[in-house]
Formats: C-alpha cells, structure tokens, sequence
C-alpha cells in the first residue's frame, strides 16, 4: 500500500509591506507550490522518503530494548 502524503501549512510569518500576492487571496495550494518548488523535486522526494521510513520502523520495528526475563 502506497502512502499518501499531504503536504498542509499550519502558520505563515509575512512581511505586510511585501504587496506581492494579497494575504487573502492565498491558498494552501499556493502556499505548498512555493514550499515544494523552494526545495525542488529533489528534496522533497528526500523528505517524502524519510517520511515513509519512519512510518514503515513504526509498523514493523527492526530494534527493540528489554530483557527477557521477569524483574
């Protein structure tokens, strides 16, 4: 089974001066676009990769800690 990701923005930090793109004109759809075309395809293949790694250790450790005996 393939994972899905989503990339979503849970807060922006902006210049009010800037005036590029009004504030209420953007979408999350705009805001991931610039993200992912700041890191470049690369990157984000990277990440997305790093991600599933993590989910897949979560599903099916490969280390563990413990002793098997009774205290």
């Amino acid at each position: 089974m393939a994972t899905e990701y989503t990339w979503a923005i849970a807060n922006l930090e902006r210049n009010t001066a800037d005036g590029m793109v009004p504030f209420a004109d953007l979408t999350p759809e705009i805001v991931t676009g610039w993200v992912k075309s700041h890191f470049g395809n690369e990157k984000v293949a990277e990440i997305e990769v790093a991600l599933q790694a993590q989910l897949d250790e979560q599903r099916a450790p490969t280390k563990a800690a413990g002793v098997p005996w009774a205290a």
